[in-house]
């Protein structure tokens, strides 16, 4: 399982939460000082539910019967039971549901590096679209430093991990060169592997609850949550899967 390197800002929090953890790692991952959407600005967002109806990770629309998501997700989170919902403002609507009847896993997913973070739900039936449930095209275009991504999640905590907000939110990030992000990740004992990209903001981040959802550049699907160090913190970044670079397993599963 990755872990995330911990600041000194955290370290009340560690001893709080375990006097024998050495490092910390959020259960999930959220977004940090975002600002609140409606679901319609990012119709193509949809959340994981589990048996109980807890919203455990997210997820992307991208064919009215496909969901693309992060591979880590289900490490531990049974693949049974689980339920997508779509076009909903917040994880306690019941929004628009279908049930999950096939979740594939990349073949080279690692749990251990998060490399190849990928997965591709089949539901019960199709969607129908609408104002709040959209579908979304994969990136057409490989993904550079200096490109714009827009993130949108729930569960947006401050930097001091104080989460008090259930409603959709966004940020707004800048991807950055493989350098400057291994330098980031230098706590890491994994780093950067090759199916991933890293992107950051001064203040915004994706920190801690939307592991699997989307970065959106352009209308396209472009990466998907994976992981992140720090919250916010100078030297923080989060990581994303590249799209492009897991595009032929994508559409593999799309047609099956």
């Amino acid at each position: 399982m990755r872990l995330l390197g911990v600041s000194l800002s955290v370290a009340v929090l560690l001893l709080v939460c375990s006097a024998t953890q050495a490092v910390w790692r959020p259960p999930k991952v959220r977004l940090v000082n975002g600002y609140s959407i409606p679901i319609e600005q990012a119709p193509y967002i949809v959340q994981l539910r589990n048996t109980t109806n807890t919203h455990f990770c997210s997820g992307t629309l991208v064919t009215p019967k496909h969901v693309v998501t992060a591979a880590h997700c289900f490490d531990e989170n049974s693949t049974k039971g689980v339920k997508i919902v779509a076009g909903a403002n917040t994880p306690k609507e019941i929004g628009i549901q279908k049930q999950v009847v096939k979740v594939t896993l990349h073949p080279k997913y690692d749990a251990t590096t998060y490399d190849m973070d990928v997965a591709v739900l089949e539901l019960n039936e199709p969607i129908t679209e609408e104002n709040r449930v959209r579908t979304i095209p994969l990136c057409g275009a490989p993904i550079r430093p200096g490109d714009v991504i827009d993130v949108p999640g729930w569960d947006t905590p401050t930097k001091d991990y104080k989460f008090n907000s259930d409603s959709l939110h966004t940020v707004r990030l800048n991807v950055i060169s493989e350098a400057a992000c291994t330098y980031r990740l230098a706590h890491d004992p994994y780093g950067l592997d090759k199916s991933m990209f890293c992107a950051l903001t001064s203040e915004e981040d994706v920190c801690s609850g939307d592991s699997g959802g989307p970065a959106v550049r352009d209308g396209e699907l472009c990466g998907i949550i994976s992981w992140g160090h720090g919250c916010a913190e100078d030297y923080a970044a989060g990581v994303f899967i590249n799209v492009n670079l897991v595009r032929d397993f994508i559409e593999a599963n799309l047609k099956m």
